[in-house]
């Protein structure tokens, strides 16, 4: 191993020792700047590039919280010269995020702690328009994370107390705008009007307005608030309806891209209330009952004597005897019985529910929507085939997509789908017949790819044309035919005196029309070939001693 590179180190320094001092400085300042542009280039494309956390300016303390939880995540961070900025390697930028959203930092908007960074020069009237402004965006803040609210916006006007009788005669008022992702309940938008009213001094609920980014107003003094959400029925109609798109959401949305349920319900909110009282028997196949009281009584009478004809003496006329009792006595003879049953009582109440949806005059629409991919790569590979969804020939990509949206293309819900119907019925509680579903294709075109060089590759270009002239330079330069000195070897006795002979035909050459011109062309010779005026000296002075 040690001979092969003794022998490589070798080979360069004898191809090395063939330049002269010129060409090795220029080939080594052509090494020196390609080196550079590579270092360069290198440091171009592997230096991390760093993107911005937040796009507006920030805070020092801020910026401080928000690097101390970066420093503590180990995420590598930088922050400009003037502390209001900081950034992040592009591949930590979703792992910061995450990180600063749950530390919650930074604070968004303005805070109390900005409010209270005074200078010594904020007067009174900006610190309270300071603290009036950090209250206002505290309350959107916290009215944002209420359910169905997206933002808001509040807006205050608390009277000054510089003067105190022109503000005995103002009162505190506040205006709320949502933005709404949901429809609100009406006791959700009175909770709201009664934290605003809680949250700010003096300010009386009845002096709370708010309304929608549509300009609806939803809350205006106090419960006399107009709108539909302020009508209970309505409201019980859009809870369930909301509930009934729910259901059928959750349960088509595995199937399709997108589902829109309309449902449209018609509930009865006649009130009906029947009351009933069955009496019966405690004891099983008997009517009468369990005797609680029961109460026998009996009296008998009886007597009688002999008295006095009444009245007038009768004419004796003979009457016809009969055989009868004794006249002068009689008997009598009473019973009495009281009984009590307990008997078992039941009472019933009921009440129809009010709002209870109408199964038979409701129904329901629901859209479906299935994603249609068209690839351009892909089509145009096929390009000219039968399908109708196919690129045809001269067709460009734009006319393609035109046609394409143009032309809907309807799902068969029947024959892809055949249970759809049920499915969706049985999830809204209504009647199959009342469910009507609609399926379409939704056209998808993804473009040919067409990524955009950075200027980091327009740099890396750059350097390589020009590593590319120096080379070809480089070459063109070596191609140049360059003096060489050949060391010739020692000439033996035969052939000094065959260059004795050759010599005298190369000095004929050699003009003797001026002193100079004969110098100079006798000083070429000893350049060019000294040795051979060498042999050729030693030749005469061997001659010449002889």
């Amino acid at each position: 191993m040690q001979e092969t590179l003794s022998k490589i180190s070798e080979q360069i320094t004898e191809y090395w020792n063939k330049f002269n001092k010129e060409q090795k400085i220029r080939l080594g300042l052509i090494a020196l700047f390609i080196v550079l542009s590579l270092g360069v280039a290198i440091f171009i494309t592997t230096r991390p590039k760093m993107v911005r956390l937040f796009n507006e300016e920030l805070t020092h303390s801020q910026t401080a919280e928000i690097k101390e939880v970066l420093d503590a995540a180990n995420i590598y961070n930088q922050t400009n010269e003037q502390g209001t900025s900081i950034e992040v390697k592009k591949e930590d930028y979703a792992k910061a995020k995450m990180e600063l959203a749950m530390e919650q930092v930074p604070d968004s908007g303005f805070t109390f702690e900005d409010a209270l960074d005074n200078s010594m020069g904020t007067t009174e009237t900006e610190k309270k328009a300071k603290l009036k402004e950090a209250e206002q965006q505290k309350l959107a803040m916290e009215i944002s994370t209420i359910e169905g609210v997206e933002s808001a916006d509040v807006h205050l006007v608390i009277p000054s107390d510089d003067n105190f009788f022109l503000t005995a005669n103002q009162e505190a008022r506040a205006s709320v705008k949502l933005n709404l992702k949901n429809q609100l309940t009406k006791k959700q938008i009175m909770g709201i009007a009664h934290y605003v009213a809680g949250s700010v001094k003096n300010l009386d609920v009845k002096n709370v307005r708010i309304i929608d980014n549509k300009g609806n107003v939803l809350f205006f003094d106090d419960y006399d608030t107009p709108g539909v959400n302020m009508d209970e029925q309505q409201e019980r109609k859009l809870t369930a309806e909301r509930e009934i798109e729910r259901k059928v959401i959750s349960i088509l949305g595995p199937l399709f891209d997108d589902v829109r349920v309309t449902p449209n319900l018609v509930l009865n909110f006649d009130q009906y209330r029947e009351k009933q009282e069955v009496v019966s028997s405690p004891i099983e196949g008997d009517k009468k009952g369990l005797v609680s009281y029961e109460n026998i009584s009996t009296r008998k009478a009886s007597g009688g004597a002999t008295g006095d004809e009444p009245g007038l003496a009768a004419n004796d006329l003979g009457t016809p005897e009969y055989v009868m009792g004794d006249e002068n006595r009689y008997e009598a003879k009473e019973n009495q019985s009281e009984i009590k049953y307990e008997l078992d009582k039941k009472y019933t109440e009921l009440e129809k529910s009010i709002g209870s949806v109408i199964t038979d005059e409701s129904n329901i629409s629901v859209v479906v929507l299935r994603d249609k991919i068209y690839n351009q790569e892909q089509l145009e590979n096929t390009r000219g085939s039968n399908d109708v969804n196919a690129l045809r020939e001269g067709e460009s990509w734009e006319e393609f997509k035109y046609r394409i949206k143009s032309t809907p293309s309807i799902i068969n819900i029947d024959n892809e789908y055949p249970q759809l119907h049920n499915l969706v019925a049985n999830a809204s509680g209504l009647n199959v017949s009342n469910v009507e579903i609609l399926g379409y294709e939704v056209p998808v075109f993804i473009d040919k790819e067409i990524i955009p060089r950075s200027y980091n590759e327009y740099i890396l270009l750059g350097i390589l044309f020009v590593l590319i002239a120096l080379l070809a330079y480089a070459l063109i330069r070596k191609a140049e035919p360059m003096e060489i000195t050949e060391i010739e070897p020692e000439l033996s006795v035969e052939e000094m005196l065959e260059s004795s002979q050759i010599i005298p035909e190369e000095l004929d050459s050699i003009e003797y029309n001026e002193e100079s011109e004969i110098k100079k062309q006798i000083d070429k010779f000893v350049d060019e070939k000294p040795e051979a005026v060498a042999s050729l000296l030693r030749n005469w002075l061997s001659e010449e001693w002889e």
